[in-house]
Parts: structure tokens; sequence; C-alpha cells
């Protein structure tokens, strides 16, 4: 039974119900019995000149380049004169050397940390067509982001069918920040233990073998690298001399 968490500072949190929504990092902190895995992908930054075309259309909308084949979208310049760029891929992978269960990796105990080399060459490939603009820029930053996949693309919202007292609130899939105008009603619905057609779809399932037909994604048909592997050059952090154009 979870009767609370214990927090980073020592201090004990106890509490009647436990609501684990922990994002990439769930899947390491309980045993889910491999539903849950974080895939990291991949962001850029440019800061164009005030001289650039970007400037001139800072308020264009946010788009997608036909995502569900490319996965790659993006944002007008924000206030800052910075320009985001990401893609929605299959991603990469960070596993435990302990247990295998892939984690967040990020810039917060990895300070260096770029993005894969094979990312970054297939942003520029891309960009280099669709925003030629941007192949005389240099990438002024760039970073991991994670998602908590589950192996159907299904939200994973449910009792822990082990651990008493638990409720376990994650499983993005990448596409959950569409959902913030409802989740938590839908949340509280799953905890109230009301039975609707979204606790039947994000319950505790079997579904193991990895099955998201999300577009670009294409997890199942195509291997997950694991980041920073010394043994693939693709998936070896890029240099920040690599980043400039």
């Amino acid at each position: 039974m979870v009767s609370g968490i214990i927090t980073q500072d020592s201090k004990v949190h106890t509490g009647d119900l436990v609501i684990l929504a922990t994002g990439p990092w769930t899947a390491g902190l309980v045993d889910l019995e491999d539903r849950l895995s974080a895939t990291g992908q991949v962001v850029i930054q440019f800061k164009p000149s005030t001289a650039s075309p970007f400037h001139t259309f800072k308020d264009f909308p946010v788009w997608s380049a036909d995502v569900s084949n490319t996965g790659f979208y993006g944002f007008p310049l924000n206030n800052d004169g910075i320009l985001k760029i990401a893609r929605h891929a299959t991603g990469y992978v960070n596993p435990r050397a302990a247990d295998g269960v892939s984690v967040p990796r990020t810039q917060v105990t990895n300070p260096s940390d770029t993005i894969p080399v094979e990312a970054l060459r297939t942003f520029r490939d891309f960009l280099g067509n669709f925003f030629p603009e941007t192949s005389s820029l240099d990438i002024s930053y760039s970073r991991v982001c994670w998602y908590s996949d589950t192996a159907d693309g299904h939200f994973l919202i449910t009792p822990h069918p082990k651990l008493q007292n638990l409720i376990i609130a994650s499983g993005d899939s990448g596409h959950g920040m569409k959902f913030l105008p409802i989740i938590g009603t839908k949340i509280v619905e799953i905890i109230e233990g009301k039975e609707t057609e979204y606790s039947k779809l994000w319950r505790w399932r079997d579904t193991l073998k990895r099955e998201i037909s999300d577009g670009s994604r294409n997890v199942g048909k195509n291997a997950l690298s694991v980041l920073g592997d010394p043994n693939n050059e693709k998936a070896r952090m890029a240099t920040q001399e690599e980043l400039l154009a």
C-alpha cells in the first residue's frame, strides 16, 4: 500500500491517495511492468538577426509541415526573437544500467548535452528546403525533450493494480498538451471510480508491444536509438561547432 512520498530533501508527505503525474519520470519512479517508457525528442532554436525575413513575418501562426509524415513543427519568433522548431518522431531512449528502464537525460545533470548528430543532420536537411533562410543561421540552443510513451499511444490513467492508493496519471505519448482543457476533469472521474469511455481506454492494459502508429513516429517499425550510445556514431551528442551554420 502506498501511503505517501519521500521528496529529495528527505521529507515524508503522507496522504490517503497518491496521484503520480510525473510525466516522463514516471516509469523510473514505480514499477509499471514496461507500460511506460521515456523517449527523447529533439528541439532546436535559432536567433535570426533583425534583418531576417523571420522578423518580417514574426506574427505567422504555429505551423506544422505535413507533421504526420515529416514530424516537423514550429513557432513564430517569441518576444526574445527566438525561433523554435521541433520534431515529433520515433525518438531516443536512455535506459538505466540497473534495470533498462528508459528515463530522461537532461541538461540539469548533463549540462554539455545538445542533440544527437543524426537528428541535427535531419533538421538541417529538412529546413534547407522548408526554411532555406535557416541554412546560414547557427543553432543558438538545442535540447532533448522527453515524452512518457505507452505502447499504443494512449494515456495510462488508472489505479495501480498492485499498489493500493496509487493512481497513475501519465503516458502523454507526445500529445498531452492538446488535452489540457479537459484532462483534469477526466483524471478526477477516474479517481472517483466513474466508468467512462476514457477510463476504459486509459486503463491498466497488457498492450506491451510498441504499436504507436502516430504518423511520423512509426514506433514499432523503427528501432529507438540509445541516446549517446558510444557504439552508434549517429546517436552521439553533436558538438557546439557542429551546431554552427
